[in-house]
């Protein structure tokens, strides 16, 4: 069967865009999601929406680490958020 959309092809191209990121710590952990996705038998269209939605949140979720009144302020980590919903499957 034909596919109509190109879903290998534009799965290709959204991980390799996620190189750009930012933080590459999320990249990381959203490639591993998506293989634990891609092992519970996950289509490549389901895979490529929550992957797509994944970057999207690391994009925009911009808080980094960083000194204020002598303190290292605490960070939002994407990537912590996806460490702990792997370790819950």
């Amino acid at each position: 069967m034909n596919d109509l959309y190109a879903t290998e092809k534009k799965v290709k191209i959204l991980f390799k865009s996620l190189d750009k990121l930012e933080k590459k710590e999320d990249a990381e952990n959203i490639r591993e999601f998506a293989k634990v996705l891609e092992a519970q038998g996950l289509s490549k269209k389901r895979i490529y929406k929550y992957v797509s939605h994944l970057k999207l949140v690391s994009k925009h979720v911009k808080v980094h680490s960083r000194k204020q009144h002598g303190r290292i302020s605490k960070t939002f980590s994407f990537g912590c958020v996806l460490k702990n919903i792997l370790a819950s499957r």
